[in-house]
């Protein structure tokens, strides 16, 4: 375990040293002398995708973990969709990728112009003629193509690229020695998290849970919290990479220092969270007993 530290501060920065070896991977995938539109997609996802981790470790960084998981929402959508293109069968990428900018785009371009409308017309009655002016650009026909797709078939649309079609993608035998549900079991965090960015009452509990904690305790917490925010952020890194080798036939070498360093870095963060599980167990027992098995 030399190397991969013991303390949070040691982890942190264990952490971003590992965040910048697998983009410089994925890069020296990705950096082909020409790229396809497929490539150029995955390339833009990626950028994205790398700019929220950014911001991701920012926040942890300056203890905003709430926020932190709002943005790793984000992470976990563009994630999905760089493995939803990566996976599919080759003959069927380039389709799917003018899907996205196209259809999906005319999609998002209707949703776009009839809140546009409304805007305009409450930036009229306020008498705001450059406000109004802009919301009226984003109706233009000149400036913007508008699907003819009937309401039904955006929502089917939609429903295909949205965060829970593409995880039953993934679980469906696409990726190669996968275990069950490797990719529905992220859809717990996935969905906190849009409690939090929905400011549901679950969020609103989430706050009360935390601020109610004795100051030890919430201590202990606040720190599995942070380990498990990071333990997310750098799995997510890793699987895309892999995701990124399957897309241009590269074999995975699960024995590669990229899979290894992430175990152990992984791994260091076990104390952590056993902490806070030890003053949990007792809960967990009483209210998460084994099933019996007949």
């Amino acid at each position: 375990m030399a190397g991969f530290g013991s303390s949070l501060n040691e982890i942190q920065e264990n952490q971003l040293k590992l965040i910048s070896q697998i983009r410089d991977e994925i890069n020296y995938l990705i950096d082909q002398p020409e790229m396809s539109e497929v490539d150029a997609t995955l390339s833009r996802l990626l950028g994205y995708f790398s700019g929220r981790s950014q911001t991701l470790s920012v926040l942890v960084s300056d203890n905003y973990l709430l926020d932190a998981e709002i943005i790793l929402r984000s992470l976990n959508e563009c994630f999905a969709k760089i493995c939803f293109i990566s996976y599919h069968d080759e003959i069927k990428k380039s389709s799917l990728v003018s899907e996205f900018w196209h259809q999906l785009g005319l999609a998002n371009n209707h949703r776009k112009r009839h809140r546009a409308k409304k805007a305009e017309a409450f930036a009229r009655a306020l008498g705001k003629t450059d406000d109004e002016k802009v919301f009226r650009a984003l109706s233009n026909e000149d400036l913007y193509d508008f699907t003819q797709m009937n309401r039904k078939d955006r929502k089917a649309l939609e429903q295909k690229w949205s965060y829970s079609e593409i995880i039953k993608f993934l679980d469906s035998g696409v990726v190669r020695n996968a275990p069950p549900n490797a990719f529905g079991a992220l859809t717990h965090m996935y969905g906190m998290q849009s409690h939090l960015a929905h400011c549901d009452q679950v969020a609103l509990d989430l706050i009360a849970d935390d601020a109610l904690r004795e100051p030890e305790i919430r201590i202990k917490k606040g720190k599995a919290h942070v380990c498990r925010i990071w333990s997310d952020q750098i799995s997510l890194w890793v699987f895309a990479y892999t995701a990124l080798k399957s897309h241009f036939g590269e074999e995975v070498d699960y024995t590669a220092s990229v899979w290894s360093d992430w175990e152990k870095h992984v791994t260091a963060m076990h104390p952590f969270t056993e902490s806070f599980w030890e003053t949990q167990s007792d809960f967990y027992e009483e209210y998460a007993p084994r099933l019996q098995t007949h």
